[in-house]
This record gives C-alpha cells, structure tokens and sequence, in this order.
C-alpha cells in the first residue's frame, strides 16, 4: 500500500482495521466545476481505480 500511495498524485491507499483496503479521492469544487471537468475527474477516478486493483491484486 505504500508503494502504491508513495507514487500517486491522485487516489492515496490506506489500510482500515487491518482487513479492509481503500482509495481516498478528493475532488475540489470551490470555484465551480463545468460537466466536462465533472466528466473528467470521474473519468480519472475509474482508470485510478483500476490501475489501483492491478497493483493490490496483481
């Protein structure tokens, strides 16, 4: 898990109780979001969570 977080800009790993594994993904709207940008960061969610499942069960 740390290798994985130690190299992301996006979508930190963490371990919770010892069993379970998570993503964090942190969005800031604070200014306004247009859709595409919306569409953009759900689109860089799904590939980071997929590159994220490879890496933890290769």
């Amino acid at each position: 898990m740390n290798q994985w977080t130690r190299h992301q800009r996006v979508g930190a790993g963490y371990v919770a109780d010892d069993v379970q594994i998570g993503l964090l993904w942190t969005v800031t709207v604070d200014f306004g979001v247009t859709r595409q940008n919306f569409a953009d960061r759900l689109d860089i969610r799904r590939l980071t969570l997929g590159e994220f499942t490879n890496h933890i069960y290769p």
